[in-house]
């Protein structure tokens, strides 16, 4: 009795273990990467996205007024997480040309909110 329940468990095991073995694997293809490729991957990083943000005029003056240094807040996007640095690269990317002091303002609030918990600069008594 215990050698057929042994043999139908290693039938199975057998069984399975062929029909995994033929499904297809992706396998992965290596190329040359030309330094436009190379150059065209870099500029894609949203860190590259906020730090031109960062360096506007109109953007450092009003960190500026609100008493924040540019210097400091490009400090504070270095220090963010990859998932936090493109969800603020995509917000600036979904704002419109030349867009309004609301939501200049929105996206200030938001970088010194995130200084402020993070403990950086005590913005909120």
């Amino acid at each position: 009795m215990q050698t057929s329940i042994n043999q139908i468990v290693l039938c199975t095991v057998l069984s399975l273990s062929l029909l995994l073995s033929m499904i297809p694997v992706p396998s992965a293809a290596g190329g040359i990467v030309t330094t436009s490729d190379a150059l065209t991957l870099e500029s894609q990083d949203p860190r590259t996205t906020l730090e031109a943000w960062l360096q506007r005029e109109d953007v450092a003056q009003e960190l500026t007024a609100l008493g924040v240094s540019p210097e400091m807040a490009w400090a504070r996007v270095q220090a963010l997480s990859p998932d936090e640095v493109a969800a603020m690269a995509e917000r600036i990317a979904e704002m419109p040309a030349g867009s309004g002091v609301i939501e200049v303002l929105g996206v200030t609030f938001l970088v010194l909110l995130i200084l402020h918990l993070t403990g950086v600069l005590k913005v909120f008594r």
